[in-house]
């Protein structure tokens, strides 16, 4: 006999009873499934009543008689009309799940992807941006028209940074322009997988108008490629002036004015540079320094003398640095000697990209102390110890006090083998440390002669004898002053020291 079996295909009855059959010799016996079985575990509805979707067009095997309801009425929900067919509604864009019951009480949940559209949008297709050389345009005009939510974007090229906020779908893109043009490709993707591209095209500005009413830009806008849109940025720097048909751009302070043209499927965003001048001039185009070797000297006689504010400078040698007032345009230069003669190429940049060179060269000398560094140590008014070598440096002032050496004491005194020695020296607690200098007895005013610079920095640590040349340069009732030097050619540096006693 047959058994009277239960099996509804909602929507192709012939394919849903393969597969659920049991043959005997006897009989043809169908029995209804253990459970309800889909052939897909989820379905998509796209939000709208014109899209809601039949649950008869559900593939679906079971006992019969189906119902249901949401777990996600947030997301989906189950609704009948009054013909009493129902449905599975999609009411906000996520990812949500229904549950499908039969006459048998067998249960089965579905996946439900709610989404919008079929196809991500944006409002515009490719971008166009232009920079200064080594700055950078931030563009926040594109999104999203068309899409589904929980939005992700990505950059093909790490030069164009991206972001996109995950719900509205607003894009933040930045890059900087360098000397050739450079493409890339920023791709959408929402939460349902789509994907939408722009095309990105970042090139060096060119554009510059002259702050004033008669010296405005012409914008490349033509109305005969349909509406537009055109915004400046930057209202500090600049304003758009529109005359009949024809759409300006004019200057009203010095600085980078950044203007959005939006036009069909294609948005530029151009930096203008706004300026008084077009040319930037320094009072200097070259300067030379002799220091002693190894040592620094610095000038702030560069200055500039026109130019558009908002001043920068670079340098090609590490051993010249300067920096620069972005106001007034005042340099200040600081070069360090070699043994070697160098030129270096400082390069000031305005805030419209004017640029103007000096050109530093740079010599060392072998005098270990200039007139200035002479000067400086006749005029101290108090006592000071100093060295400096490759090695360290360290100055002990004021009696000595201050770096623990609180109870030594001065020497000025001849010895048996024909030496004097200068300085301070603990000798307490281990044997301190401190500074003289040892050198041949009945050396006069001036003179040059071979000494050793003693330093110990505290006990436990090394005693350093460094071996140079020495001079008196003071020796009166006020005070004694006793300068010691070494050029180190190895390591291109001069190691320095004095000594200065207030009697």
């Amino acid at each position: 006999m047959k058994i009277k079996y239960y099996l509804m295909s909602i929507a192709m009855v012939t394919a849903a009873l393969t597969g659920f059959t049991s043959c005997s010799d006897d009989d043809d016996v169908i029995v209804a499934p253990d459970e309800l079985q889909l052939p897909d575990e989820s379905i998509r509805v796209r939000i709208g009543d014109e899209y809601r979707l039949p649950i008869a067009t559900i593939p679906l095997a079971g006992a019969g008689e189906y119902s249901a309801y949401s777990l996600s009425p947030e997301i989906c929900g189950i609704e009948t009309d009054e013909d009493g067919v129902m449905y599975v509604a999609g009411y906000k864009n996520g990812t949500g799940s229904i549950v499908l019951s039969d006459a048998a009480g067998k249960y089965k949940r579905i996946s439900v992807a709610v989404y919008t559209t079929d196809e991500m949008q944006l409002n515009y297709k490719t971008l166009k941006l232009t920079t200064q050389l080594g700055k950078s345009n931030l563009v926040n005009a594109v999104g999203v028209t068309a899409g589904n939510g929980g939005y992700e974007a990505a950059s093909n090229d790490d030069r164009i940074t991206v972001s996109v906020n995950a719900e509205s779908g607003v894009l933040s893109i930045m890059a900087e322009a360098e000397a050739q043009p450079y493409n890339g490709v920023i791709t959408v993707t929402d939460q349902t997988g789509l994907t939408v591209d722009l095309n990105v095209e970042v090139s060096e500005s060119t554009d510059r108008v002259k702050i004033g009413s008669d010296t405005k830009a012409l914008l490349d806008i033509d109305p005969a490629l349909g509406e537009y849109t055109v915004e400046c940025l930057t209202p500090q720097y600049a304003e758009i002036v529109t005359e009949g048909d024809k759409v300006y751009i004019e200057g009203k302070a010095n600085g980078a004015a950044s203007v959005s043209i939006g036009q069909g499927d294609v948005l530029r965003q151009l930096t203008y540079s706004v300026y008084t001048t077009d040319v930037l001039t320094l009072n200097e185009t070259s300067f030379n320094f002799e220091t002693p070797l190894g040592l620094s000297s610095s000038s702030n006689d560069c200055h500039v003398v026109l130019g558009n504010g908002g001043y920068t400078v670079t340098s090609d040698n590490a051993k010249v640095t300067a920096t620069i007032n972005s106001t007034t345009g005042v340099v200040t230069i600081t070069a360090t000697s070699g043994k070697d003669p160098y030129t270096a190429v400082l390069t000031v940049t305005d805030c419209t990209g004017l640029t103007a060179t000096i050109s530093v060269t740079v010599t060392c000398t072998f005098d270990p102390f200039t007139d200035s560094d002479i000067a400086m140590l006749m005029a101290k008014t108090n006592h000071e110890t100093y060295i400096k070598s490759n090695q360290f440096s360290e100055t002990c002032n004021i009696d000595c006090k201050g770096s623990g050496w609180n109870y030594g004491s001065w020497t000025d005194k001849s010895n048996s083998d024909g030496t004097h020695t200068f300085g301070w020296w603990e000798p307490n607690y281990g044997d301190y440390g401190g500074h003289y200098i040892i050198y041949p007895e009945g050396t006069a005013l001036n003179t040059e002669v071979a000494a050793t610079y003693r330093f110990k920095y505290s006990s436990g640590r090394p005693v350093y004898n460094l071996e140079g040349t020495a001079k008196i340069i003071r020796d009166d009732n006020v005070a004694k002053v006793m300068i010691w030097w070494n050029v180190d050619m190895e390591n291109e540096c001069i190691n320095r020291g004095w000594i200065v006693r207030k009697k």
